[in-house]
């Protein structure tokens, strides 16, 4: 009767809770002309399961809480086991009380490099190097929890981007570009060093307001919570007067770009829909196009 008890519990947790992630791993290979796709299709499966199936936090989390994520790797070279590649990746989380899942980082890395032979095992450790596909893997799952934590809670992501910019430290001696502050303006260490940075407090701060105070209300009053994310979003012109040209904001529009332009584009009108279009010319005039919709 207890093994029965136990059984019946336990497969109980187990259709309750899951691991934090659930997405998948492309792989496109197009551009290098390679006949035999096998180490390709191999390495696809085994990033995802990599991803999908290790616990990476103590935290509990609900098949419907699991973060959503797709990563797009692009080979442009490769020669025996070495890779040379760029990465888009995108996570998102859903709204509250809504079936619509809203986009939470979009990032773009040209230098996703690294060497595999197909079927080696891919082990992840916190406290030492074990090969560059498996720090970029990790880095970024740990940067996915980081930016989702700090949607619900503010700065509730800190202890995921502590365990980010602790690979960039262990990563910074293998020779691979993007961990070192000298690798371009758009790079991982340069990510995790504007995040944790006291100067930049205020993103994260943007980030749990525009989310929590502002879509996860949405189901309540959409011209109040329309007015709230307005003003989120108006802010970082603070931000990106005192910091110009910051990787953050970079970020920020071009994970909500759309969405903003969603938002603001339908339904009922408000007050500050002026101001808003002002700042977002000025502060992402990028997507000016995006910005001409809001009316």
């Amino acid at each position: 009767m207890n093994t029965l008890k136990f059984c019946i519990v336990f497969c109980f947790s187990s259709c309750i809770y899951a691991q934090e992630l659930q997405g998948t791993v492309t792989i496109n290979s197009e551009s290098i002309g390679q006949t035999n796709q096998q180490i390709f299709k191999t390495l696809e499966t085994a990033l995802t399961n990599f991803i999908n199936s290790k616990r990476w936090t103590e935290k509990e989390f609900s098949a419907q809480e699991r973060i959503q994520f797709d990563m797009f790797i692009n080979v442009n070279s490769f020669n025996s086991n070495r890779f040379e590649a760029s990465l888009q990746v995108q996570s998102s989380r859903p709204v509250f009380a809504s079936s619509f899942q809203t986009p939470v980082f979009t990032f773009k890395d040209d230098n996703f490099n690294f060497s595999y032979t197909e079927f080696e095992p891919l082990f992840y450790n916190a406290s030492s190097f074990e090969s560059n596909l498996v720090s970029l893997i990790s880095y970024y799952v740990y940067v996915m929890l980081g930016m989702n934590a700090d949607t619900f809670s503010l700065n509730g992501g800190s202890s995921y981007f502590n365990t980010a910019q602790k690979i960039v430290e262990l990563s910074q001696q293998s020779g691979y570009r993007g961990w070192n502050q000298s690798d371009g303006r758009k790079n991982r260490y340069r990510l995790m060093d504007e995040i944790l940075s006291n100067a930049f407090q205020q993103f994260r701060k943007i980030q749990y307001q525009y989310h929590r105070n502002g879509l996860d209300s949405m189901h309540d009053n959409i011209a109040e919570t329309k007015e709230s994310i307005a003003k989120t979003v108006i802010s970082i012109r603070q931000l990106d007067r005192s910091r110009p040209n910051a990787l953050l904001t970079q970020l920020f529009f071009d994970t909500k770009a759309d969405e903003i332009e969603q938002i603001f584009s339908a339904g009922p009108p408000i007050e500050s829909q002026k101001d808003l279009v002002i700042a977002l010319n000025k502060t992402a005039p990028f997507f000016s196009a995006k910005w001409a919709n809001i009316r």
